[in-house]
This record gives structure tokens, sequence and C-alpha cells, in this order.
């Protein structure tokens, strides 16, 4: 297999909400914390599949927004889908729910029983993982245990600056769940918050560890760049994966924050795309899928 490009963090929205974002953020306070205003980017199918084109990127994981409305958050899920499925097998789409929206569990279960690769990027902006909120993401890593598919939740740096969607997050609350979903694959967005470096403790939290994965979504606007040769070296390359958060940033943002890491090319050949290849299972497919930017692709809408 040659070399594989994978953005393994990107969001695409229903195109009812990106006419009028206002509306809906209206309808809910989440999505007014990241997406109000007039400056908004928000993107489509079509959208993201010519940014893959333009930077011979083969496959995107395709993440929606975790609605408190449940048939706000069912009519996403199923636009990802429709959209995978014109996009020929490039990108893979995400179930999303609230965790503590009424029939969270049982809309996860059925949009990964329709073929969603991932329930995520799961969130609470506004609230910590608490004892009252565990049990809710718990009950969520388990519906993706069921379907041996991976649970990735919005992770943040409990220090530092504030900014527009940065959660109350403790390392507590997230060793937490960690501790309790043990088996599941977990994947932590925005490099997970800095949890690998505990690594280094000499007891418990290594072996906890092992089926998570982090991803750079955001990480130029957080981290210095030898945030990333750490999270290498303390969780190991091969759980790291390149995501860009798009439409936030382009890929070629995130090439240059890793040429200033100091990696090694087997490294950044995990990152870039090895890492998300192994935990989707994409490893057999090939490289870039028949069609591009000026094929079927972007003959449907989208």
């Amino acid at each position: 297999m040659g070399r594989m490009l994978i953005d393994a963090h990107t969001h695409l929205f229903p195109v009812e909400v990106r006419r009028d974002h206002m509306a809906f953020a209206a309808r809910d306070r989440q999505l007014s914390l990241l997406y109000s205003g007039d400056d908004v980017r928000m993107a489509g199918r079509k959208d993201l599949v010519f940014e893959l084109d333009k930077h011979g990127i083969g496959f995107a994981v395709a993440y929606g927004f975790p609605w408190r409305d449940i048939e706000l958050a069912r009519r996403h899920n199923d636009y990802l889908l429709e959209a995978a499925e014109l996009a020929g097998g490039r990108l893979i789409p995400a179930a999303c729910v609230h965790p503590l929206s009424p029939g969270a569990t049982k809309e996860a279960d059925r949009a990964l029983s329709a073929g969603a690769g991932v329930l995520g990027e799961v969130a609470m902006y506004r609230r910590d993982i608490t004892p009252d909120t565990l049990d809710a993401l718990l009950d969520l890593a388990y519906v993706c245990a069921c379907h041996d598919k991976p649970l990735c939740l919005h992770v943040n740096e409990p220090v530092g600056h504030q900014y527009p969607g940065k959660a109350p997050m403790t390392l507590r609350g997230l060793y937490s769940f960690l501790e309790e979903s043990q088996g599941v694959k977990i994947i932590l967005a925005h490099l997970g918050g800095g949890i690998f470096f505990y690594n280094l403790l000499k007891k418990d939290i290594a072996g906890l560890l092992e089926n998570v994965y982090i991803d750079t979504a955001a990480i130029p606007y957080l981290y210095k760049p030898k945030a990333l040769k750490l999270a290498c070296d303390l969780l190991g390359p091969e759980h790291v994966m390149m995501g860009t958060d798009y439409p936030l940033l382009p890929w070629t943002r995130y090439m240059r924050f890793v040429e200033r890491a100091g990696l090694d090319k087997e490294e950044i050949e995990w990152i870039e795309g090895r890492s998300a290849a192994s935990l989707f299972g994409i490893e057999d497919r090939q490289e870039r899928p028949e069609g591009n930017s000026d094929g079927r692709f972007l003959q449907v809408p989208g």
C-alpha cells in the first residue's frame, strides 16, 4: 500500500442548516456557542470532496453535531449516511447524539446499524463529565461496543485560555470515563486534552490508554508543535490521527505544524493516514477511489 492520507476529523452540515444557521443556533445552545455570527464556516459533502481532491487526500471521517433535539440529530445522521454513499466510499460517516438527550442510545444504535463508522463527535460543551453525566456517556460507549465501532469524544485542555466551545472539563472526569469504558475504542479529539502525558505515571493509566486514539483537530490554535512529538513518544504514533476540523483549518496548515514537530518519517506516515486506516478498517481499500471533484461526486446535490 502506498502513502495514504486520511482526514480523521471533519464536520459537514445539511444544506438547510448551512442556509440559515442562526435559526438553528436559536434552537440549540450548543450550536450557538460555535456557529453564531455572520462569518460562520459550514461545509457540505461537495465542499469536502473538493478539498480532499485539492490535497490528494483519499478519505475523510465526516462528523455532524450533538443536537439536543433528537429529531435534528436523526436528520443530520441520515444526511451523513447519504453523503457517504454519494461520495463513493471516500467518506466515513459518523453518527452523533447528545448523551443527555432522550432517545440518544436508540438513535446511536439506529445510525450505527445503518452504516455509520463511528459515534461522535460526542460533546457536552457546557458540562464536565461528572457522576450525573457519566452514565449517559457509558450507555453510548456500550452501544459502540455492541457494534464494534469507536466513540469520538470532544476533549479540550482543562487549563489555559478560553474560546468558544471550550468545555469545563477536568482530567478527573475524563479519567473516570476511560476507566469505566475499557475495551471500547475511544477517540479523544483535540489531542486528548493532553492526557497522553500521564502515560508517564507508573500505575494505572498506561493500560487505560491502550484503546485510546487522539486526533490533531484544531491543535495549531492550541499547542506548540513539540506537543505532537510528545504525543507520539508517550502514546505511540499509531494512536495519533491527522484531523483538520475542516472547514476550520486546511490540511496544509497541519502539515506545516507537523514539519516543525521533529517527527520522523514513520511517525508522520502513521499520523497522516496509517493510524486512521487501521482504526476504521480501510487499509485494503484503494488509496484514491474512482472519481474526483470533476466527476460524479459533484454531480448530485449535497
